[in-house]
């Protein structure tokens, strides 16, 4: 069932990985087996380790763990700003702890 769910909403809905894999984690207790929907969730990579992230907070790094916070909130390390004014000094961004900031575009 959660396969099927997962393929229906990416392929015939047209839904983007990460908003899909939302969708599984928000109804994991609500549709699915949850031990069932636990690992398949956990077996997948939202963002390639390294990705380029873009922030609609302007802000621009990559993932830097995909370990610590698994599913769609990964820790950022942001490298810039804004594009092409890098940072002095890049920070780690947990987007667990930043619920309000998603990504925009993952290159």
């Amino acid at each position: 069932m959660v396969c099927k769910t997962y393929d229906r909403l990416l392929h015939q809905k047209n839904y983007p990985h990460y908003k899909t894999l939302e969708y599984l984690i928000d109804n994991k207790y609500k549709l699915f087996d949850c031990h069932m929907a636990k690992v398949f969730i956990n077996n997948l990579a939202v963002y390639p380790l390294v990705s380029i992230l873009h922030l609609p907070t302007s802000e621009t790094g990559v993932e830097a763990n995909a370990r610590i916070n698994q599913g769609t909130r990964p820790i950022v390390r942001v490298y810039y700003k804004r594009i092409k004014k890098p940072l002095t000094h890049p920070y780690e961004m947990d987007l667990n702890s930043r619920l309000n900031v998603f990504i925009d575009k993952a290159i």
